[in-house]
């Protein structure tokens, strides 16, 4: 059983969302490489704010829905065509359960896609490692070499294997903050591929996916 999900803030969405609800539902009922393993797929459109709450009840929902595995398309998203068939093929042929990903590019131009900060990766405790952004120049020489481990990146259009959700503890989502909570100093998806990682679950790029924004 796969969901597919889409949170948004004020019940919006991009055309080129519905473009890739028709593809799924196609792929999953008559394409040859991922039709033969999916059984059903549910839509899961939730109008929720902030996003931490949204993607942390659509975690849920999916859990008492018994779902496998779950994609999650943010509403102002433009997926690359065939990245369902590719992200789901990838998580089912991981020997644990694993997270795949597409890179996308964000409002003021920067790749969402980070790696720990080697020399921090041992010292102190994990909410003090530190990210760093894979640059555009990186990011493009590595289209064409399909998939990679990564740290983090962004949830913009991301597949989860469920089983991963029961190697963290809730939430599976949260905004990190400063002392005073006046600043947000960690973002939702970054919190939840921090936990992902510590528990050993890895979490996959999709470099030949990238996503328009």
């Amino acid at each position: 059983l796969i969901a597919v999900a889409r949170p948004t803030g004020n019940g919006w969405e991009r055309v080129e969302i519905g473009n890739a609800l028709i593809e799924i539902v196609a792929q999953s009922l008559v394409g040859p490489e991922v039709a033969q393993y999916v059984d059903d797929i549910i839509h899961v459109p939730i109008q929720k704010f902030p996003t931490d709450t949204a993607r942390n009840t659509l975690v849920k929902e999916c859990q008492d829905k018994k779902v496998d595995y779950l994609l999650m398309m943010d509403c102002d998203g433009a997926p690359k065509t065939g990245t369902f068939k590719a992200l789901f093929t990838f998580l089912r042929q991981q020997p644990i359960p694993s997270v795949a990903g597409v890179p996308y590019v964000s409002g003021d131009g920067s790749v969402q896609v980070f790696e720990f900060t080697t020399r921090q990766l041992h010292a102190g405790p994990l909410e003090t490692w530190a990210l760093t952004r894979v640059d555009k120049n990186r990011a493009s020489l590595l289209q064409g070499s399909g998939f990679g481990r990564v740290a983090s990146l962004g949830t913009h259009c991301v597949m989860y294997d469920m089983r991963a959700f029961d190697k963290i503890k809730p939430p599976y989502f949260a905004y990190g903050y400063d002392e005073l909570h006046c600043n947000v100093i960690e973002t939702e998806d970054c919190w939840n591929f921090r936990q992902l990682f510590h528990a050993g679950i890895p979490v996959n790029c999709a470099w030949d996916f990238p996503a328009r924004h």
